[in-house]
């Protein structure tokens, strides 16, 4: 029976192949090799075509519009592709994606007017809190002060009547 080599004779591999010193590398190689492939697509699928640039000049055109009007009608979708040199089918996304942006920044707007509410409502309530506590503090003191006044006035009272009783066993003696 002859010996395959690679089975169990620590040659490492078939044919006398010693593998790579990290084993790692190869799956590392092997990753880098996809990264640089692009995404296999299934037949007849169109690609995708890449993302349009557009100047400031056809920006500032498109916005001067959108500020006017926010959706297009197709004559003037003929005038701006004519006058920006951009495809009427842009145009149409254009417009569709600017008005997602302005909801949405609609929707951040009113996002941080509700938490500024919030915020101004969670002060008053503190405020309110505070000024509460302070009333309550002033309130006890004018309390005590009155107390203390009453204390005294009951002990002048006291010191008037001891007088009066020892000027009447003055004058009874």
């Amino acid at each position: 029976m002859a010996r395959m080599s690679g089975m169990g004779d620590g040659s490492g591999g078939a044919g006398g192949v010693s593998p790579p010193a990290n084993p790692f590398t190869h799956f590392a190689a092997a990753a880098a090799a996809a990264a640089s492939v692009p995404p296999p697509t299934a037949p007849n699928e169109p690609t995708r075509r890449q993302r349009s640039v557009y100047s400031s000049r056809q920006i500032a055109q498109l916005e001067a519009y959108f500020q006017m009007n926010e959706y297009i009608d197709g004559e003037r979708k003929k005038q701006l592709s004519l006058m920006t040199k951009i495809p009427e089918q842009q145009i149409k996304v254009w417009f569709q994606n600017r008005r997602q942006k302005k909801k949405r920044e609609q929707e951040e707007q009113q996002q941080m007017a509700r938490e500024q509410l919030q915020m101004r409502q969670q002060q008053n309530r503190l405020i309110l809190a505070a000024t509460q506590r302070k009333q309550e503090q002033e309130q006890l003191q004018q309390t005590k002060n009155n107390d203390a006044s009453e204390d005294d006035d009951h002990e002048e009272e006291e010191e008037e009547d001891v007088v009066k009783s020892e000027q009447g066993e003055d004058t009874t003696e």
